[in-house]
Parts: structure tokens; sequence; C-alpha cells
């Protein structure tokens, strides 16, 4: 997850109209997608658990209604609020919720080097909170605070790779030394997972920032594999739709229902491996395929007008 978050700083252009602009445009790119497959993956699991369980009316109206709330709450995983309510989770869609508070945070306290300690004062807190104990805040604030570290560091890198981007020794040391750091966090058995704010050391959040800075680097020398471009451009250019599709596909129960039909295959692992990565991508190319076409006949449209 560090690496999302750094490569989302890279991609990151503060609007020059104003904080309202920056933050309606956010809304407009990351909280209406969340919305959508948010709600779409719900109606879709409610239906497959009725299809699959056979449930009552009832039971799937407590079941849809704790599954609506978790998806409100906006955490990643169950958050036990009391002794006899727990709050299910949103699913992989939290990042979105987490990436637009990210931004939002950068946005406003980022503008200089006293803003940029408050936000790591907030990260440090965010850790603290869930070390003592405290259940996770709603609207995945916590990692959101961590992930505008690791945003900030997106930005840095960025500049630091355009003023290196013709120095071919600098982007080889950058990839050898994240290549070490991995390394050695597989050799200790390091582990982390940000959006539970779990980890092995304090040094494994420093190692995965080197690590993903490594990963950054070697993506650099995809220029050099020229057949590859123009199928990563088209991913890139649709990563959240594929991303909300592969969403609802495991949040929407249809990863169950694709586990009904292929069980009976001798090799059903296999099979279902198969479709979980074919599916997604296949609907999401679709997808952009189609949106590219009604993008283009748009624009011969107002040509004509």
């Amino acid at each position: 997850m560090p690496l999302f978050f750094m490569i989302a700083g890279m991609c990151l252009r503060m609007d020059t109209t104003g904080l309202k602009q920056f933050v309606l445009r956010k809304c407009k790119r990351l909280i209406v997608p969340y919305v959508v497959f948010g709600i779409s993956a719900l109606i879709l699991y409610t239906i497959a658990v009725a299809f699959l369980y056979n449930q009552s009316s009832s039971a799937l109206m407590t079941f849809a209604t704790k599954r609506f709330f978790g998806f409100l709450y906006g955490t990643t995983c169950p958050v036990k609020l009391s002794e006899s309510f727990t709050v299910c989770e949103a699913g992989m869609i939290w990042f979105l919720l987490a990436l637009f508070i990210s931004f939002v945070i950068v946005a406003t306290l980022g503008k200089n080097v006293h803003g940029w300690i408050i936000i790591t004062v907030l990260a440090i807190l965010a850790v603290v909170l869930k070390w003592i104990g405290c259940p996770l805040l709603p609207f995945s604030l916590q990692v959101a605070c961590i992930g505008a570290l690791f945003v900030g560091v997106g930005m840095l890198l960025n500049k630091l790779l355009s003023k290196i981007s013709d120095r071919l020794v600098c982007k080889v040391l950058l990839v050898l030394l994240g290549c070490c750091v991995y390394t050695l966090v597989v050799l200790c058995g390091f582990s982390q997972n940000i959006a539970r704010i779990e980890f092995d050391s304090a040094l494994v959040p420093v190692c995965s920032l080197v690590i993903s800075a490594g990963v950054i680097g070697l993506s650099g020398f995809l220029k050099y594999v020229p057949c590859l471009c123009p199928l990563l451009s088209f991913i890139g250019r649709h990563t959240l739709i594929i991303y909300g599709i592969h969403h609802i596909y495991i949040s929407g129960g249809l990863a169950s229902i694709a586990y009904r039909c292929v069980k009976q295959f001798p090799s059903s692992r296999v099979a279902l491996l198969v479709v979980e990565l074919l599916f997604p991508f296949v609907i999401g190319l679709a997808w952009g395929f189609f949106a590219e076409k009604v993008y283009k006949v748009k624009r011969s449209v107002e040509c004509t007008d």
C-alpha cells in the first residue's frame, strides 16, 4: 500500500484555483467511484447471499443493513464498537476513501515545513491510537494520516526522479537499494498491514518506502520494452475501473458464485484463479474500450456543432 500512496503523490497536481476546487475535483474522482462501486457490490452481495444460502427476507434485511453501515464507516476490517455491535468492513475500496482524505490533508497542511511536521505528528498519533487498543476511526482516518506521509514522499520522489531522469547509474542504484532492503525484510520475516495499522517493527514503514522507491525506479526501465507500453498505458488510463470491478467481483459475491461453478472441475483452484484474474481485467478493458468510443463520438459531435 505505501507504493500506491507514493504513486498517487507522484501524480498529484495541486489545483491552482484553490482548495475548494481541488477538493471537488478529487471528490468527483474518488468519492463518487467509492459510492458507485460500494453500493453496487452491496446490492450484488445481498442477491448472492439470497441465491446461495436461501435466507429469509428479515435476515437479508439485517445483513444488508450491517453491510451498508460498514460501507458508510469505511474501514478495511471489522471494527468492534461495542460488545453487541461490530461494523463490517467496507472492502478493498477503503483505499479510495483514505486516498481522498490524504489528498485533503496534504492540500491543507502540506504547503510548508510546519505543515508537514503536523502531518507527521498526525501519522504518529494514528499509530499510537491503534497500539493502545482504540478501534479504527471511521472513513479510514488513521490510515489516511499515514497515507498523507507516503503521498508527500511520492511528491519528493517525483522531483528527485525528474532530476536524475538522464542518469542511468542513479536509477540502477535506486533499484538495487530497493532490492537489498526487500531481501533484508524477507530474511528478517518483517510484515506490515497499513490498512489495519499493524507493523512488526518501527523500521518496517521506512523499509517499505525504500522498496516502493525501488519499484518506481524500476518502472523507468519499461520504456526499453516498447511492446508493453501501449498495454500498460491503456491499463493505466482505466485503473480505477478495473479496481472497482475487482471490488465488485470480490465483495459483491461473484467470487462465491464463481467458486460454486468451478468447484466441480478437477483443477478447480486453477480455474478459479483464471476467472479471478480475467474477470476484472476483461470487464475493465471492455469498459475502457466502450468509454473511449463514447468519448470519441462525443468529441466528433461537438466538433461538428
